[in-house]
């Protein structure tokens, strides 16, 4: 089986079903994001999910950057 994606082996076999629960998708200011929950109010950018070349260079959405939750919309 071939899977043609830009997403990471990793997030599509993970192992853990707890990692895996961390993780979410949001939305911040057009960006799609793919996130990890660090505590109740925040977020941890871990990938920049996106076409635009622009918005990887946008130092707010910058993996490994933190977001409170009330700046998102989560999409699941």
């Amino acid at each position: 089986m071939i899977l043609y994606t830009m997403m990471p082996a990793e997030i599509i076999f993970q192992q853990e079903s707890e990692v895996y629960n961390q993780q979410k998708m949001v939305v911040i200011d057009g960006v799609n994001l793919l996130v990890n929950e660090t505590t109740t109010n925040n977020y941890q950018i871990s990938r920049v999910i996106s076409t635009n070349p622009q918005d990887f260079l946008r130092s707010e959405v910058a993996p490994g950057n933190i977001l409170s939750k009330d700046r998102t919309n989560v999409l699941f």
